[in-house]
């Protein structure tokens, strides 16, 4: 069971962040019916349909931390002290194997669909009719309620899934971080990120995006894709 969203303590540690877990999104929706069971699907495939495919980052080699969010922290009810648990250290550097319940030990990419005025556009699919279309290095890896509010999180930079595209999954701190700051600063809705680990010359951010739901629309692959708000 969830924590109570009411509660004011700050979470302090990885036992007590693991009790906010509420995974809305793998109990509502279906998975790929192609995927394993264990979240070991990493290779490059079509994906037919389903709303998520299960799967399991690949952790950071000698992950290094380099900074979280103070505001954003302090806005989920988490303390300071949380960046230096260990089994949290872990998760967001991309080893899941820490989870431990009610958390499970595997996370989920998501697929989409593009269209431009209304035409599909499959043209970049590396299988040419849009079923290699998704998080191709980007891995949620928790959903949970925090001061009455619902969070998924995510690793940017996570390892390879299914819709990757020959790429290694990896990541790279860029403008667009700068710019997601910016933009919150303008009280434009944006994705946050709230912790940052890398080695010399990779990276693995975690961001998150607020949930108030999941919307479904249906595709030509019998497929859905998934907003958030």
């Amino acid at each position: 069971m969830p924590a109570s969203s009411s509660a004011s303590s700050s979470t302090d540690s990885f036992a007590a962040f693991a009790e906010h877990v509420d995974y809305s999104l793998l109990s509502q929706l279906t998975p790929d019916p192609e995927a394993t069971v264990n979240g070991h699907d990493h290779q490059v495939r079509q994906v037919r349909s389903g709303h998520y495919v299960p799967v399991t980052p690949t952790p950071l080699p000698a992950p290094q931390y380099v900074a979280h969010s103070n505001e954003l922290f302090k806005e989920l009810g988490l303390s300071d002290q949380l960046a230096e648990d260990d089994g949290f250290r872990r998760l967001f550097s991309g080893d899941i194997s820490v989870s431990r319940e009610p958390m499970l030990p595997y996370g989920w990419a998501t697929g989409y669909a593009l269209s431009i005025y209304g035409t599909e556009y499959d043209q970049q699919c590396p299988f040419g009719n849009g079923n290699g279309y998704g998080d191709g290095r980007a891995i949620s890896v928790f959903e949970g309620l925090f001061q009455g509010r619902r969070w998924e999180m995510q690793l940017k930079g996570g390892g390879p899934t299914p819709y990757c595209r020959g790429a290694d999954g990896r990541a790279v701190l860029r403008s667009s971080d700068v710019l997601g700051r910016d933009l919150r600063t303008r009280k434009w809705p944006d994705r946050r990120r709230i912790r940052c680990h890398c080695r010399r010359d990779i990276a693995d951010c975690i961001r998150c995006r607020r949930s108030t739901g999941h919307s479904q629309w249906p595709s030509r692959r019998g497929a859905s894709a998934r907003s958030c708000c």
